[in-house]
C-alpha cells in the first residue's frame, strides 16, 4: 500500500510539471495568476484573495477566514470540530488550529502589516515576513477546505530577508535581500528569486540580481501577469569622484537609480521597462494592468507631483508602445478592476495640509471614457482611505479598529450613481 501511495504521488507531480511547462495564455487566468485587483500603492502585503464560487478568502488578526459573499460572515479556514480557533486561550491549541498563521518564533514581526496571503489552484499561501535576518522565513500552505496546513519550503534566517513576494501560476517569485562580509564590510546583495510549487524538492533558483554598487532603498514591488513578471529597483548611486566620500557612506541621494523591469518567463528574459525620448530625470515605477496590456506611468524628479505627463499602455513586454492618456498628474496612480480603470491623486505640495487635496478617484470605461467620479472616507488624518479596487462588483479589505483588533469592510460597487460623493463601506460581521 505504501509503494502503492508513493507512486501515485510521483505520477500527480510529474503530471503537475508538465502542466506547469505548457505555454499559458496572455491573460488573467483565474484561481491560478497573481491577483492584481488586490494591490494598491499602499497595500504592500495584501490580506484579501478572491476564490471560487464567490468565496473569499481574507487574513485577520494571525488566522485565515474564508466567507461566502452575501453572507457576509467570517469562518475560520479550519474543519475541525473539535477547534475553537481563534476563541481559544491554549497557545498550543491555537498553533494545532488549521486556520492559524504560526507568528510565535517571529517576536520582531507585526501581525497586522507584515502578512499576506495568496491563493493559487486549491491552496493559500503565506509567508509570515521580518526584517530581522535572525527570523526563520516559512512558505505554509493551507488547503482551501480548512482539512489542512503544511510547511512548503523553510529559508536560512541567519543571512537573508525576504522584501516582498508573490505567487503566480504555480511559482512562488520573491525579492531577497542577502547580507554577507567582504573585506571587513558588510554588504547586500539584492536578488529576484523564483521557487517551483509543482516539485516535489524544492529548491529557488535566481531570475535577477541587481548591480553590487547600489544602495538598494526599495526593491521588489513585485507584479505579474499573463507570462511576464514585474519588479522595480530605486536606489541612489555612488558618489563620482572622491568628494565627500564620507557622507551618507558614500552615495549620492542625488543621483537615484529608479528602473522597472520586466522578467518574461517563457523566454526567460529580462528588459528595463524603458520610455523612449525621455530626460534622463523620468522614471517608470511599476505598472498597472488594463486589457492584457501594461499602463506605464512616468514619474519626472525634476517636477512638482500636479504637474502633467502623459501615461503610455504598451503590450505586456514593453512594445507597441502608445500615449493612453495626456496631461495626467504625475503623482497620481492606476487601479484596475478587470472592467475599470480607475485613477486616484492626493498629492499636495505641503504633507500637512491634507484638505487641500483629500483626493478623487476617476473612473474610465474600456473605451477610456469618463463613467463616473468618487471620494472614499477620510482617516484620522483627513487623508483619503487608500484600497485595491477588488472584483467589478464589490470590494473587501482589512482595517485597524482603535482598539488594536482588525476589522472588514465591503464596498458594494455601484459605477455611474457617485458623481463626486463619497462611497459607502459596509462593516462585515464577524462570526
Amino acid at each position: 500500500m505504501r509503494r502503492i501511495k508513493t507512486y501515485l504521488i510521483i505520477v500527480n507531480l510529474i503530471f503537475l510539471t508538465g502542466c506547469a511547462n505548457k505555454a499559458m495564455p496572455d491573460t488573467y487566468v483565474e484561481n491560478y495568476d497573481y491577483q492584481y485587483r488586490q494591490w494598491s500603492d499602499s497595500i504592500a502585503f495584501p490580506k484579501v484573495q478572491q476564490g471560487s464560487d464567490n468565496i473569499v478568502y481574507i487574513y485577520k488578526n494571525g488566522f485565515i477566514y474564508y466567507m461566502e459573499e452575501g453572507n457576509d460572515v467570517l469562518v475560520p479556514l479550519c474543519n475541525k470540530v473539535d477547534c475553537l480557533h481563534d476563541r481559544e486561550t491554549d497557545q498550543q491549541k491555537i498553533k494545532e488550529c488549521n486556520a492559524y498563521v504560526d507568528l510565535e518564533e517571529l517576536a520582531n514581526i507585526n501581525p497586522d502589516k507584515d502578512i499576506a496571503i495568496a491563493k493559487c489552484g486549491d491552496y493559500l499561501y503565506c509567508i509570515p515576513l521580518s526584517c530581522y535576518e535572525t527570523d526563520e522565513r516559512i512558505l505554509y500552505r493551507y488547503a482551501l477546505d480548512g482539512t489542512a496546513k503544511d510547511v512548503v519550503y523553510k529559508w536560512d534566517g541567519k543571512s537573508s530577508i525576504i522584501v516582498n513576494w508573490i505567487i503566480h501560476r504555480n511559482n512562488l517569485y520573491y525579492a531577497e535581500k542577502r547580507y554577507y562580509e567582504e573585506d571587513e564590510e558588510i554588504k547586500v546583495e539584492c536578488t529576484i528569486k523564483r521557487l517551483s510549487l509543482n516539485t516535489f524538492f524544492h529548491r529557488p533558483e535566481t531570475v535577477y540580481t541587481a548591480e553590487e554598487n547600489l544602495r538598494v532603498l526599495t526593491w521588489g514591488n513585485l507584479q505579474a501577469y499573463g507570462n511576464y513578471v514585474y519588479f522595480e529597483i530605486i536606489s541612489m548611486l555612488p558618489k563620482e569622484g572622491d568628494s565627500q566620500k564620507e557622507e551618507n557612506n558614500g552615495y549620492d541621494y542625488d543621483r537615484l537609480y529608479n528602473k522597472t523591469f520586466v522578467y518574461d518567463i517563457q523566454a526567460d528574459k529580462i528588459e528595463e521597462l524603458q520610455i523612449p525620448d525621455m530626460p534622463k530625470s523620468v522614471h517608470v515605477l511599476g505598472v498597472q494592468f488594463w486589457q492584457d496590456q501594461i499602463i506605464l506611468d512616468p514619474y519626472d524628479d525634476e517636477k512638482r507631483g500636479d504637474e502633467p505627463m502623459p501615461v503610455y499602455i504598451a503590450d505586456l513586454d514593453g512594445s507597441n508602445l502608445k500615449v493612453l492618456l495626456e496631461d495626467v498628474p504625475q503623482a497620481g496612480y492606476f487601479l484596475s478592476d478587470g472592467e475599470y480603470l480607475y485613477f486616484f491623486d492626493d498629492w499636495m505640495e505641503d504633507i500637512d495640509d491634507w484638505l487641500r487635496n483629500p483626493g478623487k478617484y476617476v473612473v474610465y470605461d474600456k473605451d477610456m471614457q469618463i463613467v463616473d467620479t468618487f471620494m472614499t472616507p477620510l482617516n484620522e488624518n483627513g487623508r483619503a482611505q487608500r484600497f485595491p479596487v477588488g472584483d467589478r462588483n464589490r470590494m473587501y479589505f482589512t482595517y485597524e479598529k482603535e482598539d488594536g483588533t482588525w476589522g472588514v469592510k465591503c464596498w458594494e460597487k455601484k459605477i455611474g450613481e457617485y458623481r463626486g460623493k463619497t462611497i459607502t463601506l459596509t462593516e462585515i460581521m464577524d462570526r
